[in-house]
């Protein structure tokens, strides 16, 4: 009994040595740029259609991420990272701000790495709770979960630092109804809100 479990507490701290040797943690800011986006609004009163109308909206600003990466001993090249981001975006047009927290997941190839240097791609997805607030009372703020499509490039530079430049895909839109009755007439306002891909530069670190 006592051989077996010294046994099994070897294996798991073989193994654990083995993660910590292959397994980093990582953290990276940047920026970002999401181009111009639109919302398909519908005002009716009582049933009746008063206004149809496109607004549109666009916006810029900060990606903070951290997590963990994990490289492959056996399979040159190949790593695989989880972590959480953070987005927030200044917006134009009818867009005050737009906020992100995802979670997101990525398989990454290095194409060509030395000691010093390497040029790699990744793809992966993240899952985002988006909030978003409009500049009109009518579009209202809305928030609501939202799954991604991710992809890029990096630049490697001495093996802990690297650049990159992504993309984030949106996978869905969403329509935000609200109904007000103001002195017995039945205001209803559609809002098919359209997001916009988002790109991005940042530089990341991993210890």
């Amino acid at each position: 009994m006592k051989k077996g479990k010294k046994s099994f507490f070897c294996i798991v701290a073989i193994c654990m040595s083995m993660c910590e040797a292959n397994a980093r943690l990582l953290f990276g800011v940047g920026g970002l740029s999401m181009p111009q986006a639109d919302i398909y609004t519908q005002n009716k009163e009582n049933s009746n259609i008063t206004k149809n109308e496109t607004l549109n909206y666009q916006g810029s600003g900060i990606n903070i991420i951290g997590g963990g990466l994990y490289h492959f001993e056996n399979l040159r090249g190949l790593s695989v990272r989880g972590y959480m981001s953070f987005d927030y975006l200044k917006g134009s047009g009818h867009l005050k701000t737009l906020t992100r927290i995802g979670l997101n997941a990525d398989v990454i190839y290095d194409l060509f790495i030395t000691s010093d240097f390497g040029i790699g791609v990744f793809v992966g997805g993240e899952a985002a709770i988006n909030s978003m607030n409009f500049l009109e009372n009518e579009v209202a703020s809305t928030g609501g979960f939202i799954p991604y499509a991710s992809g890029g490039f990096r630049l490697l530079a001495l093996r802990h630092h690297s650049f990159e430049c992504f993309i984030k895909y949106p996978m869905k839109s969403f329509t935000l109804q609200r109904t007000q009755t103001i002195q017995q007439t039945t205001h209803q306002y559609l809002r098919d809100v359209k997001f916009a891909p988002i790109f991005g530069l940042r530089y990341v670190i991993s210890l």
